[in-house]
């Protein structure tokens, strides 16, 4: 399925190239240095996405003549690795040894983010609606999605627009 998935993004940014901003690939090798010391592994489809694109978005027909900037903080999007790296540095003092790792892997237009737990069961995770309000077993309540293809999959459908909670 990320295969489609993938090529249906390809088509999206070939159809609205004004509004689609995806990153180049992260390089295999650099992904493994990248995760090596990371407490967390990411999920095997998420892990494909960043193979082909380490983050970037679709932003809203509204918005597309801000700045990229400011498009790029009021659009559902989707981060890179170092960014990854930056969320995760500021939640993790909220994990408890033995429970579930919340690894932020998109920041979303209210600025909050959605994760993946880590461990997770069958290389895949379900996907988390996380504020920084509440806590990681508040979080485990607020899935959106059973995993990233059927996030990708609406992201791609619906121009970047997503379920969220917050």
């Amino acid at each position: 399925m990320m295969k489609d998935l993938l090529r249906q993004l390809e088509k999206k940014m070939e159809a609205l190239p004004h509004r689609c901003f995806f990153n180049e690939a992260v390089g295999y090798d650099e992904l493994m240095d990248f995760l090596d010391p990371q407490p967390f592994l990411f999920p095997l489809s998420h892990m494909t996405f960043l193979l082909n694109y380490n983050g970037g978005f679709i932003c809203s027909e509204k918005i597309q003549k801000l700045s990229i900037e400011t498009v790029a903080w009021n659009s559902n999007r989707f981060l890179s690795i170092h960014e990854i790296d930056a969320a995760y540095s500021r939640i993790r003092h909220k994990f408890s040894k033995n429970g579930p790792q919340f690894v932020p892997f998109m920041q979303v237009e209210n600025s909050e983010y959605l994760a993946f737990t880590y461990p997770y069961e069958e290389y895949e995770s379900p996907v988390y609606d996380i504020w920084h309000e509440a806590f990681p077993n508040e979080w485990l309540q607020q899935e959106v999605y059973s995993g990233f293809e059927e996030l990708l999959d609406d992201y791609i459908r619906n121009n970047g627009i997503i379920v969220t909670i917050g």
